[in-house]
């Protein structure tokens, strides 16, 4: 079986072992994004979690456009609505040609049972960005 190539030892693969690491490869489907092409519009159901392989990404209001994050290679798109399930709390357009990795809520479920370890790593992920969110907010102030 052809499997996408990921990013070697980013976001939270870096807390799983070479053979949960293909584990998690064999679930997911790589997925090109056109530069200005919408992934996500906010709003939708959250039916899918991605992954960046490659690209950016810019996360935006959908109602003035206006940009309020980017997201690089490793880090995850769309984690909020997904594991929340809630609406999309924003839109997500590609500002360069990229690819991600694609997992529905169903197989992720799957996997999550073959690799336990996973959970505790997508947590541990989010809630590092989740700081570095705070971190920067409080920067601002």
């Amino acid at each position: 079986m052809n499997h996408p190539k990921l990013i070697e030892d980013e976001g939270f693969r870096r807390d799983l072992e070479v053979d949960e690491r293909l584990e998690v490869q064999s679930a997911m489907r790589p997925r090109r994004v056109t530069r200005g092409e919408t992934l996500i519009e906010q709003g939708a159901s959250a039916e899918s979690l991605f992954i960046v392989n490659f690209g950016l990404f810019e996360v935006r209001d959908a109602l003035d456009d206006r940009v309020f994050g980017e997201i690089v290679a490793g880090q995850f798109i769309g984690e909020i609505g997904f594991f929340a399930d809630e609406r999309r709390s924003a839109s997500v357009v590609a500002a360069r040609d990229s690819e991600v990795l694609e997992i529905n809520k169903a197989e992720f479920d799957a996997l999550a049972a073959r690799v336990p370890k996973i959970q505790r790593a997508v947590t541990r992920s989010l809630a590092k960005r989740l700081v570095a969110r705070f971190n920067q907010f409080e920067r601002i102030l």
